[in-house]
């Protein structure tokens, strides 16, 4: 996962003082990565919904490095048009309604010829090795559920071809885990066979605690990278 981000953060293709936005930028570790990148004559900056996170990724940035981190919804963002040179997301979309009207603002405050660069998972695509299919498939649907924008990742390149982005690359990247307790984390998985609720369910839930990589063990998800620019003027 850390080398996926690092991979967004280069399709961003930002210079020494550049302006890069991160949109849903939790704890801010990107944000930092991008501050690295554009230097202290550029500027680094990072939005997010939530205050609780956005205090801890200011509690997390060291003094000497320039970043700003600004409450913000990703549809309306505060920003003027082709403010920055990139914009990234990265698994925000799926928490959203309207994933096409956040791509959409931030078409909007990318420059000219700037590139956006959106990383987000397709929870139809979620499998977990097991005896038991049938039981998976629920709890695969109780998480599809319980996600606003469940399919976003496939859909990624239509929604930035709508915003007027010019699509470079559309990538498919399968994150596979060999460990039981990771996956379970990661996925929720716990929650989801809870909520599920039936003797199957806990029973399925047993056998995933019992699992280890030496017994065979699997958990797979694969998320769509999709890297794209606007037009420049005149084209």
């Amino acid at each position: 996962m850390a080398e996926q981000k690092r991979e967004t953060i280069d399709a961003m293709n930002l210079r020494a003082g550049d302006a890069g936005l991160d949109v849903g930028c939790g704890a801010g570790d990107e944000v930092r990565l991008i501050a690295e990148r554009v230097g202290p004559s550029g500027r680094a900056v990072g939005v997010d919904v939530n205050e609780g996170l956005l205090a801890t990724a200011r509690d997390r940035t060291p003094g000497g490095l320039e970043v700003t981190f600004l409450l913000a919804d990703a549809h309306a963002l505060p920003f003027a048009d082709g403010e920055f040179a990139a914009a990234r997301v990265e698994r925000a979309l799926q928490h959203m309604a309207d994933p096409n009207s956040a791509i959409a603002e931030m078409a909007r405050v990318v420059r000219s010829g700037g590139r956006v660069v959106a990383l987000e998972p397709d929870w139809e695509t979620l499998v977990v090795s097991s005896r038991n299919d049938r039981t998976t498939r629920a709890i695969r649907d109780d998480l599809l559920g319980r996600t606003v924008s469940p399919t976003i990742g496939r859909n990624l390149g239509q929604c930035f071809a709508d915003a007027g982005i010019v699509v470079e690359t559309v990538r498919a990247q399968t994150l596979v885990i060999r460990d039981p307790a990771t996956a379970a984390r990661l996925f929720l998985l716990d929650d989801a066979a809870n909520r599920v609720g039936t003797d199957a369910a806990q029973k399925w839930l047993a056998a995933l605690s019992e699992a280890t990589p030496e017994s065979g063990f699997c958990a797979a998800l694969t998320q769509f990278a999709v890297i794209g620019a606007r037009p420049k003027t005149g084209q």
